[in-house]
């Protein structure tokens, strides 16, 4: 090994860490953000006319969904492994992997399972699964 690819792996290593702080520092921002446009929400939930303006449908998806949004960040941050979990379901394939490996199996002669097939998981394990 050359100086050169010591030098080319060392800069290696400083942008990515620098690039991880750029990642931290941006994702700290946007939660500060998020909690102070949450704040000044929650003053315009006063009036009376925003309380009106609540009303639209098209407004009660995107509350929904951003309240899954932060449902799922809160549960990613505040989640600590514990000796007692059960982790062995992340040491197998998942469904999109199996997907693929069988696509290499079966080349060519792959079709995808159709609805009433054994092999295809029926709506219930798709929405688990996805």
């Amino acid at each position: 090994m050359n100086y050169k690819d010591i030098l080319n792996g060392v800069q290696k290593q400083l942008s990515s860490e620098q690039s991880e702080a750029r990642i931290l520092a941006s994702n700290e921002e946007s939660i500060k953000s998020i909690a102070e446009q949450s704040k000044i929400i929650l003053d315009l939930l006063e009036k009376d006319s925003a309380k009106k303006d609540l009303t639209q449908s098209w407004l009660q998806v995107k509350i929904d969904d951003v309240a899954a949004q932060m449902s799922i960040l809160h549960d990613f941050l505040k989640y600590e492994a514990s000796s007692d979990d059960n982790t062995y379901a992340a040491d197998r394939p998942g469904l999109w992997e199996n997907i693929r490996k069988k696509k290499e199996r079966e080349g060519k002669k792959y079709k995808p399972a159709k609805p009433g097939d054994p092999d295809r998981p029926d709506t219930k394990q798709w929405k688990k699964l996805t």
